[in-house]
């Protein structure tokens, strides 16, 4: 279960760093339907900051928060 969480914890974290300015358009929901003149008009550097914060932070806590629920199970099946 330990291998669960640490994996789902670096596919968040390899997310985060992933996504690109030049490969957004590709990867962003929402931003790749845009038009080009959409695209001009759209913030994408403080978007992309945004959401690798966001998949930091989703990483992290879930790390934190998978493994001390795991070792509460198992503390209290034994």
């Amino acid at each position: 279960m330990i291998f669960a969480i640490t994996f789902l914890s670096l596919i968040f974290l390899g997310l985060a760093f992933l996504v690109t300015e030049n490969n957004a358009k590709y990867l962003l929901s929402g931003y790749n339907t845009m038009s080009e003149e959409e695209r001009q008009k759209f913030d994408i550097k403080s978007y992309i900051a945004y959401i690798k914060n966001f998949h930091i932070f989703l990483g992290i806590s879930i790390f934190i928060i998978g493994s001390i629920l795991y070792y509460f199970i198992l503390f209290y099946k034994s």
